[in-house]
């Protein structure tokens, strides 16, 4: 790749970075940026993250440690590496659920005491073990305190279109406060 190109992806990563844009599209520009030159060190954070963002943890904390390896002193790529440790303790805590109600119930002790994240993941757990409407809502709301509004409107949407045994108008009407955007029209529209 010539320099003109990779200075083009570096603009492009750039603007994506400056507006917060973490989608598909800032995966392949820092790709194509980190195999021209492995010595990028921001395309090689701004993939770790987007690992991260995207549950991805044991790529997020290789990419990590390749940054670390290009600045070893860097105390941001120290700091994230340290919540990535953080997480995979957390994965091995809700591991050891055996059950959707052990999920559930320690999801709603940790949405008490704030830790939202490793709630959501709790409820995340419950639901998939035993898919019914209370774990779904708390799913979702576990999904609202972190902002994760694009999760919620696809779970909404995959429970209106699945086959469980889940009543429509409770669905709608648990996930009316949490659909923010959502018209009456499209909310009713996803009704089977």
């Amino acid at each position: 790749m010539n320099c003109l190109n990779l200075r083009k992806l570096v603009d492009k990563s750039n603007d994506l970075a400056a507006n917060n844009k973490w989608e598909g599209e800032t995966y392949v520009v820092n790709m194509k940026i980190w195999i021209a030159d492995n010595n990028n060190f921001t395309a090689c954070t701004r993939l770790a993250k987007y690992y991260k963002l995207n549950d991805n943890i044991p790529d997020a904390k290789r990419m990590y440690l390749n940054a670390l390896e290009i600045f070893p002193n860097n105390y941001g790529v120290k700091n994230n590496l340290i919540e990535i440790e953080r997480i995979i303790e957390e994965t091995k805590f809700i591991e050891e659920f055996t059950t959707s109600r052990e999920c559930y119930n320690s999801g709603r002790k940790l949405t008490i005491n704030g830790h939202h994240w490793l709630a959501m993941k709790c409820y995340l757990k419950a639901f998939s073990i035993e898919p019914i409407l209370e774990y779904a809502v708390s799913l979702a709301r576990g999904y609202s305190k972190l902002g994760k509004q694009d999760k919620i409107n696809r779970l909404y949407k995959e429970l209106m279109n699945s086959c469980l045994l889940i009543d429509k108008e409770e669905l709608k009407f648990e996930f009316a406060e949490l659909l923010k955007g959502w018209k009456v029209e499209q909310v009713k529209a996803y009704a089977v």
